[in-house]
């Protein structure tokens, strides 16, 4: 089929919404938790990975690097500036929606840890969380983004994990905290849960909470949870929602890792 591109003013691409798009906009196969929503870093269009396989340079905005594009790009050649111009390129088209799930056992300090990252308040009162989501818009690496956070039931509150869960979802903080052997072993089967309904390389950070907990409290250690993450291949990030330590650097984290798996 063929694909109409829009470019902004200066000659960039519109950066077309995930939201806005149900299936690949060459081959028409639907998008799914398995088959999942790619850029292509020239037109700003959204195609699945086998219509957006190929890599190139010189890509206006992504200079001296190699970057995705879809299949109509690639064939340009050298040529890599968007074909047409239709109209200038608004805001709500520069800013990027990336959905991230937060995963752990009951008590373990979800809602908390949302909760200082989205409105920079703590909740001290635990209350048991029905699945709910809230929204940050942030700038990193000189891009716009919305960042849509899940925050999920618990184990003991439902079921471990829950496949609705992985719909649309680019990326999961795993949730354990320091203070609780169970939540630490748990974490690792909700992990096992998570490759069950995503293609290998998920964007995955595990995080250990209430790092803010007298030693004598601790539980876990810091170097079993490295080690953990070192066998995942993610990042891992102990963090605090009650002083707010490393809150930010659990979803930036995450959010560094969305973007490798964007390009």
């Amino acid at each position: 089929m063929g694909i109409f591109h829009s470019v902004g003013t200066d000659g960039s691409a519109s950066w077309i919404s995930d939201e806005s798009v149900s299936k690949c906009e060459q081959c028409t196969t639907d998008f799914t938790t398995t088959t999942r929503r790619h850029h292509c870093r020239n037109c700003g269009h959204v195609f699945c990975s086998k219509c957006s396989a190929h890599k190139k340079e010189h890509v206006r905005g992504y200079e001296n690097t190699f970057v995705r594009v879809c299949d109509s790009c690639y064939g340009k050649g050298e040529d890599m500036s968007p074909p047409t111009l239709s109209r200038p390129i608004t805001q709500k088209e520069m800013i990027r929606s990336r959905k991230i799930c937060l995963l752990g056992v009951s008590g373990v300090g979800k809602s908390a840890l949302v909760s200082f990252f989205v409105e920079r308040s703590f909740v001290a009162a635990y209350s048991p969380t029905i699945t709910s989501t809230c929204s940050r818009n942030i700038t990193h690496n000189g891009h716009d983004y919305v960042i849509t956070v899940v925050d999920t039931a618990g184990l003991d509150e439902c079921s471990l994990f829950q496949p609705q869960y992985a719909i649309g979802t680019h990326g999961y903080v795993l949730l354990y905290s320091i203070t609780d052997p169970i939540s630490f072993t748990t974490v690792k089967r909700i992990h096992d849960r998570v490759l069950e309904c995503h293609p290998p390389g998920i964007p995955i950070v595990l995080a250990g909470t209430k790092a803010d907990a007298r030693n004598s409290e601790r539980q876990v250690s810091e170097g079993e949870g490295k080690a953990l993450s070192a066998v995942w291949g993610c990042p891992h990030v102990e963090c605090s929602a009650r002083t707010g330590i490393n809150v930010d650097k659990v979803f930036l984290s995450l959010l560094e890792k969305i973007q490798k798996d964007d390009v």
